[in-house]
């Protein structure tokens, strides 16, 4: 009987130890779960917060780009429509130059006609009147 009262102690206590290391395998595996949770977490976290900075770090180059383009686009306008209106310019004032030149030239062809036709005109005036004088006398 008392034999019987010791293993029947003993069985309990086997099946306590049994239940205690079924405890602290449940414990561990509770506590990697946690872990492995904890670090998929923080993982996603950082990946989500990496994801995140390049998509912003992709829209502020993109929008740099964007600008940096527009006023490209503006500057080489711009050239554009100086260059065009200093051609413009250019032609107008040459233009001009080649009226004022060919004004001038006209000027100076009627005066020069004007100068000879006067001259020939005094010269016949002087002529007759040379001959006139040398016929009265």
């Amino acid at each position: 009987m008392l034999l019987l009262l010791i293993m029947l102690l003993l069985l309990l206590l086997l099946l306590l130890l049994l239940l205690l290391l079924l405890l602290l395998l449940l414990l561990l595996y509770y506590y990697y779960y946690y872990y492995y949770y904890y670090y998929y977490y923080y993982y996603y976290y950082y990946y989500y917060y990496y994801y995140y900075y390049n998509y912003y770090y992709y829209y502020y180059y993109y929008y740099y780009y964007c600008y940096y383009y527009y006023y490209f686009y503006y500057f080489y306008y711009y050239y554009y429509y100086y260059y065009y209106y200093y051609y413009y310019c250019y032609y107008y004032y040459y233009c001009y130059y080649y009226y004022y030149y060919y004004y001038y030239y006209y000027y100076y062809y009627y005066y020069y006609y004007y100068y000879y036709y006067y001259g020939y005109y005094y010269y016949n005036y002087y002529y007759y009147y040379y001959y006139f004088y040398y016929y009265y006398y």
